[in-house]
């Protein structure tokens, strides 16, 4: 990918980084992101947006992403140990994973993310607490987290733990 940009002219380059900050366009849809965003029944299917009305929208690539988290996180994954909730329907044990979001710079991962809590905050698992979603950032970014869920899901509360020793001196907000 580095080589290709670095081939890329400036009119090139300026073309690719305004289709990649367009808004979504569903016309351009691939038949299996229009499954995610009818899977997400969250998102509206016109034009995906985080957090209400006046969020981001979802480019197709964050839409594909964002349903790779939640049938990652969602599963179910059977499995044989003697954990997890039950399933309702065959009582059997099922294991929920967890995601890791990780892309280059510029590419959404804060809204990605942000759409994950969000769903996961409104589909709680039956039988199941919400669970916390541990966000670990830099300090310089650790208010504009805070602002971003606040300011987007008014059902859901962030918390700031920071400090070196856990228990001792950490500080919460």
């Amino acid at each position: 990918m580095a080589n290709v940009q670095a081939e890329m002219n400036e009119e090139d380059e300026r073309e690719f980084w305004k289709f990649q900050s367009s808004r979504l366009n569903m016309d351009c849809l691939r038949p299996e992101l229009s499954r995610s965003l009818n899977d997400l029944e969250f998102l509206d299917p016109t034009e995906p947006r985080v957090g209400g009305q006046q969020g981001d929208c979802l480019l197709p690539f964050q839409v594909t992403g964002l349903r790779y988290l939640v049938e990652h996180e969602r599963g179910p994954f059977p499995i044989t140990e003697q954990f997890g909730p039950d399933d309702a329907l065959n009582g059997r044990k099922f294991a929920y994973l967890s995601s890791l979001v990780a892309d280059n710079p510029g590419l959404g991962k804060t809204v990605i993310a942000l759409a994950l809590i969000g769903w996961t905050a409104l589909h709680p698992l039956p039988g199941q607490i919400n669970k916390l979603t541990l966000v670990v950032c830099p300090d310089g970014v650790v208010d504009h987290w805070l602002d971003e869920i606040e300011a987007r899901f008014s059902i859901l509360e962030g918390w700031l733990y920071h400090g070196n020793n856990v228990g001792t001196d950490g500080k919460i907000r």
